[in-house]
């Protein structure tokens, strides 16, 4: 852990914290088990079945709740890496409404244009 602390995006702290977060779910998801049996069950092959399909369901309903999750940090890093930037360019605070509209308050409809010349 040491030496993933050492390296991990040393240069920026918005996707450290992402890829931590991330790391911290990945560890979480693999505490479920894909399989349930029971030592010592004899199970007919109708009660096997219910058994891993609510596990099934249990396992569907985690990986969507990780996904939902995933793109919500990883969208939450990459904006404050773009609000920083844009703090570090232009000095100000310029609001785009379609970023408002999103929930991403401060991104700069300026990137990505060629200044006039």
């Amino acid at each position: 852990r040491k030496v993933l602390n050492k390296n991990l995006f040393w240069l920026n702290p918005a996707f450290q914290a992402a890829l931590y977060d991330i790391r911290g779910m990945c560890e979480n998801l693999q505490n479920l088990r894909l399989l349930i049996l029971e030592p010592g069950v004899v199970y007919t092959l109708e009660h096997f079945f219910q058994c891993q399909q609510k596990q099934r369901s249990l396992i569907l309903d985690a990986l969507e709740d990780f996904w939902a999750h995933a793109i919500q940090v990883v969208k939450t890093a990459c904006v404050e890496t773009l609000e920083s930037l844009e703090e570090d360019l232009f000095g100000g605070q310029a609001k785009d409404p379609v970023a408002a509209s999103l929930g991403l308050s401060k991104i700069n409809p300026r990137y990505g244009r060629k200044k006039d010349r």
